[in-house]
């Protein structure tokens, strides 16, 4: 597999990303009211799942499998309608000084493949090639990106203050015990971050702005770490990463971006439903209160790489503050229909797949000429007509019922070729027809 057979997987498995997308928007559009929003941001994992491994059994669903048929389709079309080699102007009983006629060399009009057929392929390598390098700048520019983001939160990190209050230090510490987590989370204070954040795979770290530290009571502030909390135990910072690698290698399609958007925005929708889960009933509106007090002590508009922040945008706000005021703990209903939509969006995303593919370059390779010709280079003809006639060539031909397969490498002959037809450069063409009006 070479580098344009690996773009071309992932041109068709971004198809099969956009497809799942789609999906995904329209369940949940269906069930906005119904579904639970840790449901909401789960079924995105079968798209992060399916762009990873775009591979799957054939089915009558997948994508490389219709646009194969399609373009094999197309070229079968093209060659039985357009390319024809016209038999009214063979010409009968021509001879070289020999008795045996010209007439037996009959080109058969079946099978024949348009030397423009090859031509187009090649022309659509040659564009292959052009949107491949394009897509590795983007990869390349993406990736600068990334890396330059990341060195910034390291910065943000290094000079962050990690002598905080032993208020919070407590807070941080009932909060663990509550969530269930045992590892070591450092916490810090920064004027570099813009809200309250997540950061750090390995070692991670709870970055809080100075001016919410300093603002904030202490009970808002539980709730703000129970949310930084929840997202370490619910592993999205990886999943966050994967996102980020994703869009580096799928930057070119704007449905998975803005995929990848809602899931982000979903995350942090689920996040908030997991917390008033650990809540008593009717906290869930002063971890609602919590958050609009963040908003207005952060900005928002200073998004870091590689975090999870309370506060993505302004826009969401009031969506994820409508789901907080009307929390309902899950039950089993909603369980079971969760668990439904998530088994037949993945079912479907099973059989929509992206499968090896026959390359259009082994297409122009394996494609033949079968004419009823004999197997000459254009040399022979020309340079030899006095030690062999036609004659004699003639006698060696197979049978009519005979087809002899010249593959389009081959130097062909061709009786009476038009001036104005192009041929590509790897095929010879002796005009059969102006030699023997010169032998005459």
């Amino acid at each position: 597999m070479d580098f344009l057979d690996i773009f071309e997987m992932i041109v068709f498995s971004s198809l099969t990303g956009s497809v799942i997308v789609v999906m995904i928007l329209l369940i949940r559009k269906i069930f906005k009211h119904i579904l639970n929003s840790t449901f909401h941001y789960y079924i995105w994992l079968i798209l992060l799942i399916k762009l990873i491994i775009p591979f799957g059994p054939q089915t009558p669903l997948n994508i490389s499998y219709i646009y194969e048929n399609l373009h094999m389709h197309n070229i079968t079309n093209e060659n039985t309608e357009k390319i024809q080699i016209n038999p009214s102007a063979q010409p009968k009983n021509i001879d070289f000084g020999d008795s045996t006629p010209i007439n037996s060399i009959q080109p058969s009009n079946k099978n024949v493949i348009s030397p423009h057929i090859n031509i187009r392929l090649n022309n659509k390598f040659h564009i292959e090639k052009v949107l491949f390098f394009i897509w590795i700048l983007g990869v390349v520019l993406s990736i600068g990106i990334l890396i330059a983001g990341y060195k910034k939160l390291n910065k943000i990190v290094r000079v962050s203050i990690k002598n905080v209050t032993m208020t919070h230090k407590e807070i941080l510490y009932n909060c663990m015990k509550i969530l269930h987590i045992r590892h070591e989370i450092e916490l810090a204070y920064s004027q570099k971050v813009s809200s309250p954040s997540l950061c750090g795979l390995i070692n991670p770290k709870i970055l809080i702005p100075i001016s919410v530290a300093e603002n904030i009571s202490d009970e808002y502030f539980k709730y703000i770490i129970m949310h930084e909390l929840t997202h370490l135990k619910s592993k999205d910072i990886f999943i966050n990463l994967v996102i980020n690698l994703l869009s580096i290698i799928y930057w070119f399609n704007p449905i998975l971006l803005y995929g990848f958007h809602k899931m982000r925005q979903d995350c942090e929708v689920s996040c908030d439903d997991k917390v008033l889960s650990y809540l008593d009933e009717g906290e869930n509106m002063h971890y609602g209160n919590a958050i609009l007090s963040v908003l207005k002590l952060a900005n928002v508009h200073n998004k870091l790489v590689g975090t999870t922040a309370l506060i993505m945008n302004n826009s969401e706000i009031k969506r994820r503050i409508i789901m907080i005021s009307k929390y309902k703990k899950i039950n089993i209903k909603g369980i079971l229909l969760g668990a439904a939509v998530i088994v037949i969006i993945s079912s479907l995303g099973f059989m929509l797949n992206t499968s090896k593919i026959s390359s259009d370059k082994n297409i122009a390779t394996n494609s033949t000429l079968a004419v009823q010709i004999p197997l000459a280079t254009s040399n022979n003809i020309v340079n030899n007509t006095s030690n062999e006639t036609l004659s004699t060539i003639i006698k060696k031909l197979p049978n009519d019922s005979e087809n002899l397969i010249v593959p389009l490498s081959s130097n062909i002959v061709i009786y009476n070729s038009h001036a104005d037809e192009d041929y590509p450069s790897t095929i010879t063409v002796t005009d059969v027809g102006a030699l023997m009006l010169k032998k005459v």
